[in-house]
């Protein structure tokens, strides 16, 4: 009978520290991954909710087709009480908030020729851990450009 031989502490350790090698760099990889993933997901969420609120705006402004530029460029006077406004890094229109994140800067200013250009800075926070990203949208009424 040959006598059992168990792993030694060496071969134990030995092991261990190539199995560390190999599982702290797939652990890296995923976490970054992860991390693009939530930064590009949150980011086309932002544009996505800016392109609306452009779009509610431009809707709102066909409907107001007298509307006036309030002096301080931070807002627009539709007429009978309707108005776009940014105040208190909300974006509201009517009274309602067009976006969940909040706006940091907002300015309407008139373009030569007719028409407004809407000036938007919103912050978006990507996770607990990160600070917050800021987003610069323009958007033109009425649209300018090839497409």
């Amino acid at each position: 009978m040959t006598p059992r031989r168990a792993f030694t502490l060496v071969e134990i350790i030995v092991v261990l520290c190539l199995m560390g090698i190999l599982i702290v760099p797939v652990g890296t990889v995923m976490e970054v991954g992860y991390r693009h993933f939530t930064t590009l997901s949150r980011q086309a969420d932002a544009k996505t909710e800016c392109q609306h609120a452009s779009e509610l705006i431009f809707g709102w402004l066909a409907q107001h087709p007298k509307y006036r530029i309030d002096t301080d460029n931070h807002g627009i006077d539709g007429g009978a009480g309707a108005r776009l406004r940014w105040q208190d890094q909300k974006l509201r229109l009517e009274g309602k908030s067009l976006l969940d994140w909040p706006v940091r800067d907002f300015s309407v200013t008139p373009r030569p020729g007719g028409g407004i250009t809407l000036n938007l800075e919103a912050e978006v926070l990507l996770d607990s851990r990160r600070p917050l990203m800021r987003m610069h949208e323009i958007y033109d009424y009425p649209r300018v450009g090839p497409w």
